[in-house]
Order: C-alpha cells, then sequence, then structure tokens
C-alpha cells in the first residue's frame, strides 16, 4: 500500500498546528514536545509545513503528503 496506512511519520520540528484540517484526527496520541518545554503547538509554522509534506490528508482541497494515510 503506497499511501502509508499504519505508518508512523515522526518530525522534529517547531511543533504542529493540531487544529489544521489536513491533520484531523490523526495526530497520534504519544506525539509529544522532545524539548520539554514548549507543548505541541507551533508558533512558527515551520513545522506544520514539514508534517504537511509528509502527512497532509488526501481530501480533494490543496495538496496531499507522500504519506497521506500516516498518523
Amino acid at each position: 500500500d503506497y499511501t502509508a496506512s499504519n505508518v508512523r511519520a515522526y518530525v522534529i520540528d517547531s511543533g504542529i498546528n493540531p487544529d489544521v484540517p489536513e491533520f484531523a484526527g490523526r495526530i497520534d496520541p504519544a506525539s509529544r514536545d522532545i524539548a520539554g518545554s514548549r507543548g505541541l503547538g507551533d508558533d512558527q509554522g515551520h513545522g506544520t509545513a514539514a508534517a504537511g509534506v509528509i502527512a497532509a490528508n488526501r481530501n480533494g482541497s490543496g495538496t496531499h503528503g507522500v504519506a497521506f494515510d500516516s498518523t
């Protein structure tokens, strides 16, 4: 399967915006801030953009990630 279902993608960056529809219901509950002081939020936007390249939903709106069924 080329959709990456049942695959966890890891992004080490500035965080992720959990309110972006591209990631709705797909941010793994084990996700955490490895720096330990910022939480998952993404004030800078870069981490959300990087995660989108990998895992944005294939929903017919805009672009989708190369592993669009991953968490």
